[in-house]
């Protein structure tokens, strides 16, 4: 009886802990912009409120993973509902969301949850049609060469070796100018199949 207790006790902590500021009276002071325009979006789908909460929603890596991270202060209870929010944004100018796709990549690293989420948010709007890749290597190749580094690295970025991004990476290729290439190719045959999650350690290692 005492072990079911405790394992009770542990369970209702850790729900505590991690349960969402986004609800009624519980909004948190750096979060209370995004979950109310969050809230706004879900009664009334109007162009004000989707590029209300296009302005609330993080600007960078470090917003993002400040605000959907597994942490005790942030929104990772609500991460899956606000990136689909996010993701299905469709009166927003596509040139400004896509920069703000790509500037949410640099600096990111491949995890689970809300960053993996995000990651694949990334590969289904460059290759929603023809013209979004193109919008994409456009504003990618304005870039400094690191900086397009940290994105391909982020996009190819895969625990194992996927066939689907090899076909991409070869339509990129069509698409890409010489210089564009380089940097693509790189990424792509390092970061494909090359990394793990940050905190867990190499699959290799042999300690």
């Amino acid at each position: 009886m005492k072990t079911i207790v405790i394992r009770w006790k542990v369970v209702l902590v850790f729900e505590i802990f991690f349960s969402a500021n986004c609800f009624a009276n519980g909004f948190s002071g750096d979060y209370s912009e995004i979950c109310s325009a969050f809230e706004a979006l879900q009664k009334n789908n109007s162009q004000q409120a989707q590029m209300r909460f296009f302005k609330a929603f993080p600007s960078n890596w470090y917003e993002f993973i400040k605000t959907y991270g597994l942490s005790p202060t942030s929104l990772y209870e609500e991460y899956d509902s606000h990136l689909s929010a996010f993701e299905n944004l469709n009166m927003i100018d596509d040139s400004v969301y896509i920069e703000r796709l790509i500037y949410l990549s640099l600096g990111a690293m491949k995890d689970a949850d809300a960053p993996a989420l995000l990651q694949n948010i990334i590969r289904r709007k460059m290759f929603q049609s023809e013209k979004m890749t193109k919008r994409f290597l456009h504003f990618i190749e304005k870039l400094q060469k690191g900086h397009q580094m940290q994105f391909w690295q982020f996009f190819w970025s895969n625990l194992i070796y996927d066939k689907e991004l090899e076909q991409k990476y070869i339509f990129l290729l069509g698409l890409l100018s010489e210089n564009g290439k380089e940097v693509v190719s790189i990424a792509y045959h390092y970061f494909n199949g090359g990394i793990t999650y940050p905190y867990g350690g190499p699959w290799n290692s042999p300690y």
